[in-house]
């Protein structure tokens, strides 16, 4: 009988001390610590900064100090025809470099253009200050406006660097066959708007004769002759 108790005493303290050591064992393991989130809050809060950080250097170092363009290398009056001697590179102040401004690589996108206004020497060079490229000497020497009007504009559609036919008709009552004067070939070189709104087109001197002679008497008409094509 005493040696019955022994044998289940002694397998009743071996199951107690399995099961104290399955609890000890599932105690430590669900007490163990994670990792906590704070660290990958903290790695991704440095992400952020490292990326402010390289783009504050970038804006910085793209807006900082100067960069070359091309200014006006003297007073240029306006409708002249861009050369060489005309420009020169001038550092200026990222800051304050105006829209359009042209830089050393793309000089060639201003050569055989033509200043659509009066530009004082140093004032840098804006594409929207110039017209097409036109071929050299293309522009005769005598600059005219004509009023805007659907009849001299083409009713809005005309643009720099077209080809156009002006005709002038005679005023008044006929006095026999009407016979009108057509200049042909004029550059237009501006469409300016505004209250002084005009067309504005370049023609050698001997047609501006004959238009001023015939214009006092005569109703202006525009007629293009070829769009504008490049040099």
């Amino acid at each position: 009988m005493n040696s019955d108790l022994s044998v289940a005493c002694r397998a009743t303290a071996r199951g107690v001390g399995r099961y104290v050591r399955s609890v000890s064992a599932a105690t430590q393991t669900g007490s163990r610590p994670s990792r906590p989130s704070g660290i990958r809050v903290s790695r991704l809060i440095l992400l952020v900064v490292a990326l402010i950080t390289v783009a504050g250097v970038l804006y910085l170092t793209l807006t900082s100090g100067t960069e070359e363009v091309y200014v006006a290398a003297v007073d240029l009056p306006a409708y002249h025809q861009l050369t060489q001697a005309d420009l020169r590179l001038m550092p200026v102040d990222r800051r304050t470099i105006p829209p359009g401004a042209v830089p050393e690589r793309d000089r060639d996108t201003l050569l055989g253009r033509y200043t659509t206004t009066a530009l004082r020497q140093d004032r840098p060079l804006q594409l929207d200050m110039v017209g097409p490229r036109l071929p050299i000497d293309a522009i005769e020497s005598s600059i005219v406006a004509l009023p805007w009007n659907p009849e001299t504009s083409m009713g809005g559609r005309l643009a720099r660097g077209d080809r156009v036919d002006i005709l002038l008709s005679p005023n008044g009552p006929a006095q026999g066959p009407i016979v009108g004067q057509r200049i042909a070939g004029v550059l237009v070189l501006d469409l300016v708007d505004g209250p002084n709104a005009s067309v504005i087109v370049a023609m050698t001197q001997a047609d501006v004769d004959e238009f001023m002679a015939a214009r006092g008497n005569s109703a202006v008409l525009v007629a293009r002759t070829r769009p504008y094509v490049g040099p």
